[in-house]
């Protein structure tokens, strides 16, 4: 039998608009909200120790997301009442991974709730193209249609969350694995009024921090790109005013091969 010592309440700030929709969703599933977000916490939170795989963020990325998460302003206090393993689970993940708790208790809700077509046009990832991984990785829908359905659905609860998903990321991405809590969201580094929800991210490369070194180098290197492109426009230009000299031609001719 379960004690009031098996529990612990963990306390978060969540975006206004996201809490209402995981509400009505976990209302409309006829889910126990902190019930099935413990199952769904105790899952991820080794996953995301596994996806970083040793990776942390910066002190700089740390702060930088969770200002991004301020950022959005319309935030509710919320609490969650855990299993005390869960809790202490989530805790142990975030301090290794270097990450504001409230940051990955938003994203985790945010990824229950947000449709496909919302991930694809961050991600540019088309799901469709991946349909084969997706029931070859996911769950067996067999399993729901044929089986006993209260059995089913405590299996289908207590599977991957995000199965689909991360199978669509792993064909997507051979090389590197695809993993989930590596895919940003939002567009972190841009101006304020772009980000979106960058305050979901959950683990962000300094290059993508303003006011870091390696920000900075990569914000040089595309200048130096820029530049390189704005002369070679500016050349093309030149050919093209003095076409009617045959020397001019000959050389225009010589400059496009060059370029090629």
């Amino acid at each position: 039998m379960k004690t009031a010592e098996d529990k612990r309440k963990i306390s978060v700030q969540m975006w206004a608009p996201l809490l209402h929709k995981f509400n009505e969703l976990c209302n409309k599933a006829c889910l126990n909200r902190d019930a099935y977000f413990d199952l769904v916490l105790d899952h991820e939170a080794p996953m995301l120790l596994s996806e970083l795989a040793g990776r942390k963020n910066s002190a700089a990325a740390r702060k930088y997301v969770k200002r991004c998460l301020l950022e959005l302003q319309d935030l509710r206090p919320v609490s969650f009442n855990l299993r005390r393993s869960t809790a202490e689970a989530v805790d142990r993940a975030c301090d290794e991974a270097n990450l504001w708790r409230d940051v990955f208790i938003n994203r985790v809700a945010y990824l229950l709730v947000v449709r496909t077509s919302s991930l694809e046009s961050q991600w540019d990832i088309e799901f469709k193209h991946y349909r084969d991984e997706i029931f070859e990785d996911g769950w067996e829908i067999k399993r729901l249609l044929l089986g006993p359905r209260l059995l089913a659905i405590a299996d289908f609860l207590g599977d991957d969350p995000f199965a689909g998903i991360r199978a669509v990321l792993r064909a997507a991405d051979r090389d590197t694995g695809g993993g989930l809590h590596l895919q940003p969201l939002g567009m972190p580094g841009a101006v304020r009024e772009q980000r979106g929800l960058a305050g979901f991210t959950t683990y962000l490369e300094d290059e993508f921090v303003p006011g870091t070194e390696p920000n900075a180098a990569q914000a040089r290197m595309v200048e130096v790109l820029l530049e390189t492109l704005r002369e070679e426009g500016a050349e093309r230009s030149g050919g093209t005013a003095v076409r009617k000299s045959p020397k001019a031609k000959r050389s225009k001719g010589s400059s496009r091969r060059v370029g090629a």
